[in-house]
């Protein structure tokens, strides 16, 4: 795993990671193009990409505050699929959705 602060004032370049991203807005506000939709985050947002999504991020005001949280998929399987197996709100939720008619 890797944390970093996201790069203010840069060109949006499309890119994608063999990785998952995790995308925090600290403060301020970003917007992360994903693929043809564009998202406009704000503090407190959380964003989840799977590896192989192609994105690029702009946050361009100085009160724009980003980190990206870096977790090969053998952690992030290991560890999302280990909460999966304990009592915890996110079992609860993949209990509820298995429950849902398609």
């Amino acid at each position: 795993m890797d944390l970093g602060l996201h790069e203010r004032y840069a060109f949006p370049i499309i890119h994608n990671h063999a990785f998952f991203e995790i995308i925090y807005v600290y403060s301020g506000t970003c917007v992360n193009h994903i693929g043809e939709t564009s998202l406009e985050m704000k503090a407190g947002d959380v964003c989840f990409l799977a590896p192989d999504t192609m994105h690029a991020l702009a946050a361009v005001h100085d009160e724009d505050v980003v980190m990206n949280l870096i977790v090969s998929r053998n952690a992030f399987e290991h560890f999302f699929f280990g909460m999966l197996r304990e009592k915890n709100l996110l079992s609860d939720l993949k209990n509820a959705w298995s429950c849902m008619p398609d």
